[in-house]
């Protein structure tokens, strides 16, 4: 049978023990020669001790002889003596009784102690603290056990005491705090079990999450409340924040949001900015918080005087004039000083000024409200970097991020590689969260670099959806993982199911291959298309691909590839145009290629400024049944126009020559869907007019161009939907094809235009996109697709 005890009805000999620490301990002798104790306040014993007390102690004392330990169970008699820090032939003084009680409580192993002399022998008797057998958790719905597990210090087999019983409850109740149930109690109680072992049962019961209802600011006179509600993290709780944890109370959150207003203010120009005070109060309801800001603005300050000092020898401080991002006149501006210093040391250091500083020495003047601002470079101490440290890849593997470090053990540190260093991590796309900092090392010459990173989920199941006028609904289903065993390498399987397509296709890349900066892979798929819509013929493809990859400098890269692929034109109706008609039969492909990129965007994943081009060449008749060359150009610009506004451009061309004659279907250029919204897949271009289905030919060369500008909307920025703007423009021509007297080919490489609006939601289910595209140059036989949906989900 066991029992169940709660801690606030504890035994007695758990409170002696803090009885014992926290006043003081008087020893005296009782009758019977035995050692007894008391408590007595601590003035008791700052009272000067006279001569005659010194001598009744010295006539108490006695000699230990022997030293007898009862009561033990799990812990040796040897062991506890060990503790006493007392032999035999010591007096047995009231000063070292206490010292030997202290140094026995201090070790946390027993619940109860007392000392006796009994005829010369020391008798130790103590009761020892029970053991954990068991560390469990009841009501814990909201925070797993898991986290519970790591976030408690007491574990099984672990020796219970009531300290750190209580130390837990606290550790425990902090981490329902952070996840804002401020509601949350935790009732400890034990469970004895035989041999002095106890299971520690923590009961909690969560109580709701604690809201925050408003969120007011006073002293704003420049800035609305909506807008400083838009600057700090924390949110006001609404339904629909279901999926965000903002809306509940944290005060470290809220001590984060004094941080954001004040660089919000600064990056203003509201120099003498400062809160007051930042204030939650407890709803009488006790469900939520009010959350005021008290702010002094104070007034706004522009720029003065720039000037730059060179305190380096031979270096000319104008050559640095180009790469401020600060004027005189402008409103002053933190982040602008910011990005300055960062582009004068990228200079600096392409310059080989690998050890120079940049320190801005601002002065305010209050009666103009302006900020003079001078930038010294001196010298700067040689340091070089000493250890890398990464922390937090509990499945990437080290190398994986160490090749993405621009600076490796014992270079000369640059702040600007180290940066770039941290946004290649950022670019693999493997992480939530990237941090690279520099930290002191072991020598003043020496700086670690800590890389503090967060694993996500890499894997990846895609889902598309989309409409057509004309094949209804599609979908397309894949599975991938980008950072395959924690390697870095790229596995993919998919498959697309439509009225249109059938496909299948894997692949698999390996981005350093053999360990170098040489990325190797082989794409692999299978594909039945159904073209009778609108080209009256069907097509089965099977091939694979072999491609490596290799840097030429920091923004080129090349790629080349081989491959061979089989192809049959089939199911073609009599009533076919005749051109599809005669391209029935079975071909194969064996062709050699490459694509060189040029790359300067400041982001692979959310690119907001820079562009990205790319040249792609391919031949064919190294092999196979055909012959022919076909070159593709592109590329895309972005282009920040204001905070969270970007525009981007794109323009592509490509052309295919055949070298044995004309080419077939399946190697030409088609146009539409994603290519060119507001037309369908083949929905523009060269097309037979005389046949009963006017069926489309495909061009030999394409143009095409698109211009987008995407916009935050009026909903809050933390649900991550976007509106866009677009426009897109294209032409399809020369089929390739002779006409047969007396038939009609729409064959004119005319301009198509549309426009269009666009919504993404980076939805906790994936991406989701939706658009809406309207024709405003178009030929009367295309194909017309107004709406393009499609979503995914991520693991």
């Amino acid at each position: 049978m066991t029992l169940s005890h709660s801690l606030s009805s504890a035994s007695i000999q758990f409170g002696i023990l803090f009885v014992r620490f926290l006043r003081p301990l008087r020893v005296t002798l009782c009758s019977g020669l035995a050692l007894c104790l008391a408590t007595a306040p601590a003035a008791a014993f700052m009272q000067p001790v006279t001569a005659a007390a010194q001598a009744q102690a010295g006539a108490q004392s006695d000699v230990i002889q022997s030293i007898r330990v009862e009561g033990t169970e799990r812990i040796e008699p040897e062991t506890v003596i060990s503790y006493l820090n007392l032999n035999k032939g010591d007096d047995a003084t009231p000063d070292k009784i206490n010292a030997a009680l202290k140094s026995l409580y201090a070790t946390g192993l027993f619940g109860n102690i007392s000392l006796a002399m009994d005829n010369g022998t020391l008798v130790v008797h103590v009761a020892e603290n029970p053991v954990l057998d068991r560390v469990t958790f009841e009501g814990n719905d909201a925070i797993s056990k898991d986290d519970l597990e790591k976030e408690v210090q007491l574990k099984a087999r672990m020796v219970y005491t009531l300290p750190r019983v209580q130390r837990d409850v606290q550790r425990i109740l902090d981490l329902y705090r952070k996840s804002g149930r401020f509601a949350a109690t935790v009732d400890p109680k034990i469970v004895k079990l035989p041999q002095n072992r106890v299971d520690l049962v923590f009961e909690i019961h969560e109580g709701d999450r604690t809201g925050v209802r408003s969120i007011d600011f006073i002293g704003n006179n420049h800035f609305s409340a909506s807008d400083l509600r838009e600057v700090i993290s924390t949110r006001e709780t609404a339904w629909w924040r279901f999926f965000s944890s903002t809306d509940y109370y944290d005060p470290d959150r809220m001590n984060y949001d004094k941080e954001l207003l004040r660089r919000f203010y600064l990056n203003a120009g509201y120099v003498d900015f400062r809160v007051v005070s930042a204030v939650a109060e407890l709803t009488p309801d006790r469900n939520d918080f009010f959350v005021t800001f008290s702010l002094d603005e104070g007034p706004r300050y522009k720029f003065g005087k720039i000037t730059i000092d060179s305190k380096i020898k031979g270096l000319d401080a104008a050559t640095l004039r180009q790469y401020l991002d600060v004027h005189q006149g402008d409103w002053y501006s933190a982040d602008k000083i910011e990005k300055s210093i960062a582009k004068m040391m990228a200079a600096l250091g392409d310059h080989q000024y690998a050890f120079a500083t940049v320190v801005p020495n601002p002065d305010r003047h209050k009666d103009t409200h302006t900020v003079d601002l001078n930038f010294t470079i001196k010298q700067g101490a040689r340091v070089f970097v000493g250890r890398i440290n990464i922390n937090g890849n509990t499945n990437t593997v080290d190398k994986v991020i160490r090749r993405q470090m621009l600076l490796a053990e014992g270079d000369p540190f640059n702040a600007t590689a180290l940066h770039k260093s941290e946004q290649n991590l950022k670019d693999l796309g493997f992480f939530s969260d990237v941090k690279v900092k520099p930290v002191d090392g072991a020598q003043p010459d020496r700086a670690n670099i800590d890389v503090d990173v967060k694993e996500k989920s890499t894997g990846e199941v895609m889902i598309g959806a989309g409409y057509s006028s004309t094949d209804g609904p599609l979908g397309d289903f894949s599975i991938s993982q980008h950072n395959f065993m924690g390697q870095g390498e790229d596995a993919r399987i998919g498959a697309t199911v439509s009225g249109l397509t059938k496909q299948i296709d894997t692949s698999f890349t390996d981005p350093y291959f053999l360990d170098r900066n040489l990325s190797a892979g082989v794409d692999l798929y299978a594909s039945q298309s159904d073209y009778q819509v609108y080209s009256s013929y069907n097509v089965n493809s099977a091939g694979a691909t072999f491609h490596v990859g290799y840097p030429l400098s920091d923004e080129i890269r090349q790629r080349l590839n081989y491959s061979f692929h089989g192809d049959q034109i089939l199911n073609v109706p009599s009533t076919a145009s005749l051109y599809i008609i005669d391209q029935a039969g079975t071909t194969t492909t064996s062709s050699v290629g490459q694509t060189l990129t040029y790359d300067t965007r400041d982001s692979k994943l959310n690119p907001t400024l820079g562009f990205i081009t790319h040249l792609d060449t391919d031949i064919a008749g190294a092999g196979g049944s055909r012959k022919w060359f076909r070159v593709k150009v592109g590329g895309t610009q972005y282009y920040p126009i204001a905070d969270k506004w970007i525009i981007s451009g794109t323009a592509e061309a490509g052309q295919i020559w055949g070298l044995d004659g004309p080419t077939k279907l399946n190697e030409r250029f088609f146009l539409g869907g994603d290519t060119l919204r507001g037309f369908q897949y083949a929905g523009i271009g060269p097309r037979d007019l005389s046949s009963p289905y006017q069926d489309a030919l495909g061009g030999t060369q394409f143009a095409r161009g698109t211009v987008d500008l995407g916009m935050p909307t009026p909903l809050p920025e933390e649900f991550g939907i976007r509106a866009h703007l677009f426009s897109d423009v294209g032409m399809l021509g020369r089929s390739d094809e002779t006409p047969i007297p007396g038939d009609t080919i729409a064959n004119d490489s005319s301009l198509h235009l549309s426009a269009g609006v666009g919504i993404t939601w980076d939805s906790p289910f994936g991406p989701i996109r939706l658009d809406y595209a309207e024709p405003i140059i178009y030929k009367s036989y295309d194909l017309i697709q107004h709406v393009n949906f499609s979503f995914g989900t991520k693991f």
